[in-house]
């Protein structure tokens, strides 16, 4: 009896071709499923099932190894294998498949659909120069934590002053500075409410002069009253500054003639890092 072959597509639709999904778990197996018909009836029974691999319709070179299965079931019609004809046969050219059932040659080939060359994935070809170095996150980190200063912005009228512990870090070319910063400063009980501005501030370590703001248009301004303390909190980043290493922390400034204002004040902490942006 005359036998023939409608392999199941990947598609919806039932199509006359080879389907063929990649099982990369599995090397370069790959799972290939086909229908038999009998006389134009489904087949149900145990059949002997080889598959060789044609770089042609007809014709043509073999590619890779004749794989043979015995005992192959078939279930209304359809039966399951899982070939391996070896690495690089599915480097993208076209492949057809040869089936033979019980000695019996099948025609047409069926062609297998591109899903396979997935396992393309699994051969690569020659490497490539190194690509560039990505960016390397953060790069260094510092914090501390401490008292600030009991009488914080005394006649430091209009100039930023550290408030309270500090940290020190190094910055190179390029890099951006990363500081964040928290106290509690206050006026003490009887005293006179006084208006300063906070953020957080660098200066190079081992000079004198008075910090600098890292935003310049970026600052809070507070207005605290008589026997009222409270936490403060600012953040900024800043990238550009000349390699050094720096001072870095909270700082205030007071305004007009409030210095020598700011005397019922606590704790602080710092944090700092650095990143290549």
């Amino acid at each position: 009896m005359r036998k023939w072959l409608c392999a199941v597509g990947l598609a919806a639709a039932m199509v006359c071709g080879a389907s063929a999904r990649a099982q990369l778990a599995l090397g370069t197996s790959f799972t290939y499923q086909g229908q038999l018909k009998d006389g134009g009836v489904v087949m149900n029974g145990i059949v002997g099932i080889t598959l060789q691999l044609f770089d042609a319709s007809t014709g043509g070179a073999q590619v890779g190894p004749t794989q043979s299965f015995a005992g192959v079931t078939v279930l209304n019609g359809t039966f399951t294998v899982q070939p391996d004809f070896g690495p690089g046969v599915f480097a993208g050219s076209r492949r057809w498949v040869q089936v033979t059932v019980n000695g019996e040659i099948l025609a047409p080939r069926q062609e297998i659909t591109p899903t396979p060359y997935a396992l393309y994935a699994l051969n690569p070809g020659p490497q490539g120069p190194p690509g560039p170095q990505g960016p390397s996150g953060v790069i260094r980190t510092a914090s501390n934590n401490g008292a600030v200063s009991g009488t914080l912005a005394a006649a430091n009228n209009n100039v930023w002053a550290f408030a309270g512990t500090t940290v020190n870090i190094t910055v190179a070319a390029g890099q951006t500075l990363h500081v964040t910063g928290n106290a509690a400063i206050g006026i003490a009980a009887g005293g006179t409410a006084r208006t300063f501005e906070y953020n957080v501030g660098y200066r190079v370590v081992g000079t004198s002069t008075a910090p600098v703001n890292m935003g310049p248009n970026a600052y809070l301004i507070v207005k605290l009253s008589a026997g009222l303390r409270l936490p403060f909190f600012s953040s900024y980043s800043m990238t550009g500054l000349p390699a050094a290493t720096y001072q870095v922390g909270l700082v205030v400034r007071a305004t007009g003639t409030d210095g020598a204002a700011l005397n019922d004040n606590d704790w602080s902490q710092v944090h700092a890092w650095v990143s290549q942006p």
